[in-house]
């Protein structure tokens, strides 16, 4: 399955809201329900990428994020035969003890960044999310470096990842098989756009939040 992205004049602001037009031109790649079924599942994942970054965007809701104790994301790019889950594994996860309340930012409490089968020790500081939660749904941007693995423009990037909560896995692109290279999303890399950073601001805003891991 080759899907592929038009170009994108401008990098997505990595706010946790999907403003107007800030996605367009980008790959959107529907989810398969859980446990593997043939339906899809009730959001959608945009996808873009260039020689330095990957920027996704998740907007799902009802059953496909629970905004709880114990939500997982994972994003897996590139896989190889030496590397089948991925040259680059993204995840992050929930381990707040009372779980999300509506409209407030999420705050993760462990990840995981692996490089060719290594587990990173930290994330690079160029990786930035941002999430927005409402009852019932989610928001979530990423910019994700990816200069390591040597792109250049007009390449294809090998994407598949995940939302799961407890045992049910919302997979994207729909029906993604982790053993099968050949059922990732192929993303073409375009011009690099430079993605626009926000500060931390309006922080009187409830659910609006940028952060930067370290």
């Amino acid at each position: 399955m080759l899907l592929t992205a038009g170009p994108v004049l401008a990098g997505p602001t990595i706010d946790g809201k999907i403003d107007v037009g800030e996605w367009d031109g980008a790959t959107v790649l529907n989810m398969s329900g859980p446990y593997g079924d043939d339906t899809l599942a009730n959001g959608t994942v945009s996808a873009f990428a260039d020689v330095n970054y990957l920027y996704v965007a998740f907007d799902v809701t009802g059953n496909t994020t629970k905004g709880s104790h114990g939500e997982k994301l994972g994003i897996n790019l590139q896989p190889t035969s030496y590397y089948p889950w991925g040259s680059i594994i993204f995840q992050e996860c929930d381990y707040q003890h009372s779980g999300f309340i509506a409209g407030t930012i999420d705050i993760y409490k462990y990840y995981q960044w692996q490089v060719s089968g290594v587990d990173q020790s930290s994330l690079p500081e160029e990786l930035l999310a941002a999430t927005l939660w409402d009852t019932g749904h989610r928001v979530t941007e990423l910019q994700i470096p990816v200069s390591g693995l040597g792109l250049a423009v007009g390449d294809t990037l090998l994407v598949g990842g995940a939302v799961d909560y407890n045992a049910a896995s919302y997979r994207f692109p729909a029906k993604l098989d982790f053993n099968s290279i050949e059922s990732y999303a192929r993303i073409s890399v375009v011009p690099a756009p430079g993605a626009v950073l926000l500060g931390l601001i309006g922080l009187g805003i409830v659910g609006k939040f940028m952060r930067r891991f370290a």
